[in-house]
């Protein structure tokens, strides 16, 4: 399991570096989960992402790219065989290689800058 708190500390600051943009919902060691500074159409605030430790692997889950699917239009096949379902990112310290992990960043970055764009956040 210490390979899987490695690959969690790894991908949490995906998300964390953008808290002072996000509002921070939960942080824990195993869950770090943040939402917007906005309201959605239902008046609460919009979930925006979170890295989740599993037993067999670590989530990042990331709502831009369920409410905005055009963002996923550059990811790459190896990136995209890492998405189970519309929103949610699945690694294993085996298949987390420098490469995805900066692609998954900058995937982020341009989630945060859709929401933005479109008032959300």
């Amino acid at each position: 399991m210490e390979d899987f708190d490695d690959l969690f500390a790894e991908l949490r600051p995906l998300l964390a570096r953008h808290a002072s943009s996000l509002v921070v919902i939960r942080d824990e060691p195993d869950d770090y989960q943040v939402q917007t500074n906005r309201s959605g159409p239902s008046g609460t605030h919009m979930w925006f992402g979170a890295v989740q430790m599993r037993p067999a692997h670590v989530s990042v889950h990331l709502m831009p790219v369920y409410s905005h699917p055009d963002l996923l239009g550059e990811v790459s096949d190896e990136l995209r065989e890492r998405l189970q379902g519309r929103s949610c990112f699945n690694f294993t310290p085996d298949n987390a290689t420098p490469r995805l992990l900066d692609e998954l960043s900058q995937l982020v970055d341009l989630g945060l800058e859709r929401y933005r764009a479109d008032g959300l956040a």
